[in-house]
């Protein structure tokens, strides 16, 4: 039930309150003057005071005032054996809750406490709705903030690339290239393809992981193979870039299509976001039944504070240097879902300025990690 504080310089008064307000099953608390009540406020929980017009030291009225100064929605009752108008008038000005007159009967006093009571869960639960509504308010108006980046930054990704791609196009209609030229061009098509295609199939991810659609293929296979396989390209991308490949790589029971889309995702921004010809180091190490993988680069690094934000969707990290390069902030975002969904863990460490390594945990093919084939 409820706390109540009952202020009155009459003894017998507090007494009979407490009586009847102990039987409805209330805890009462009892003052006998208004600075002892401002106290007792200050010490501890009160849900509803009754408050005697008249006190010694500090009226009922300037009691009321002095509540209200702290906690505006605290409910008080004024009680008083000079039931004028005016007294009404005035205590009701002052913020009073309801009037009480005395000598007044217990069903009286139960009805009276009971209707502020109820009046204070009202307020309550309209306050906490109201709160409920503004931070949904807030959300939409964050979720439309977000939607309309997400539309300017894709439009940005994909206009780039296309208009890229026509020039090339345009170039090879105008005049008639030489055989080197013409395998150039052809080359930076489909460079250019190929972005287009990653952006979309990260986007179409996205939208099977918001709807519970992506489905694992597990597999038993040796992480090695495909880090071999995906090297030409990651090559091709960045020549003159020397990739270390080191450590233990045991099979793995994953997806082996995903493994290679994680890899992809972290190894072309070790490659954006570092400097040309710096190594990239792409090392394993068992950890009981995990693999753990890790992608490193000597690039731009990352500061402490935006490293737990870095596997949100949509998120680019502030600087201005960042900023520059192409991409909508989906990568990192679906390598976590990814490997979550695999049941591992993927974490960050940075140094602004040295360089950042990317780990993710897959699972051990059974008889790798020690367990019966």
């Amino acid at each position: 039930m409820a706390s109540i504080l009952v202020v009155d310089d009459d003894a017998v008064v507090r007494r009979l309150c407490g009586l009847v307000l102990k039987d409805e099953g209330h805890d009462v608390i009892v003052a006998g003057s208004g600075p002892e009540a401002r106290r007792i406020l200050e010490g501890g929980a009160v849900d509803l005071v009754l408050s005697d017009v008249s006190l010694p030291e500090m009226s009922g009225i300037e009691l009321l005032r002095s509540i209200h100064q702290t906690k505006a929605d605290m409910p008080v009752v004024i009680m008083t054996g000079f039931a004028t108008v005016d007294v009404a008038v005035q205590a009701l000005q002052a913020g009073a809750t309801d009037f009480l007159r005395k000598p007044f009967e217990n069903i009286e006093l139960t009805r009276v406490v009971n209707r502020c009571l109820q009046s204070l869960q009202q307020s309550q639960a309209l306050k906490a709705a109201q709160n409920e509504l503004t931070h949904t308010v807030q959300e939409l108006r964050r979720s439309n903030s977000a939607k309309a980046n997400l539309i300017a930054m894709i439009a940005h990704d994909v206009r780039a690339p296309l208009v890229g791609m026509r020039t090339v196009l345009d170039l090879m209609l105008q005049r008639r290239p030489q055989r080197k030229e013409i395998e150039l061009m052809i080359s930076e098509l489909h460079g250019t393809a190929c972005t287009l295609t990653s952006l979309l199939d990260n986007l179409l991810d996205l939208s099977r992981f918001e709807n519970g659609r992506l489905v694992l293929y597990s597999q038993v296979f040796q992480v090695r193979e495909i880090v071999d396989e995906c090297l030409p390209g990651w090559r091709h991308v960045s020549p003159g870039r020397p990739f270390q490949v080191s450590g233990d790589f045991p099979p793995v029971d994953a997806d082996r299509d995903r493994v290679i889309q994680i890899l992809m995702n972290l190894v072309s921004n070790a490659i954006k976001f570092s400097t040309p010809g710096t190594p990239i180091e792409i090392f394993g190490a068992v950890d009981g039944d995990w693999l753990q993988l890790s992608v490193r680069d000597q690039g731009l690094g990352i500061s402490p504070q935006e490293i737990p934000k870095l596997f949100n969707e949509f998120y680019r990290p502030s600087s201005e240097h960042v900023r520059r390069i192409p991409g909508c902030g989906l990568g990192l975002s679906i390598v976590r879902s990814l490997v979550s969904l695999h049941g591992g863990k993927v974490w960050a460490e940075s140094t602004p300025g040295v360089g950042s390594t990317f780990h993710f945990t897959l699972p051990l093919a059974p008889v790798a990690a020690g367990q019966p084939n």
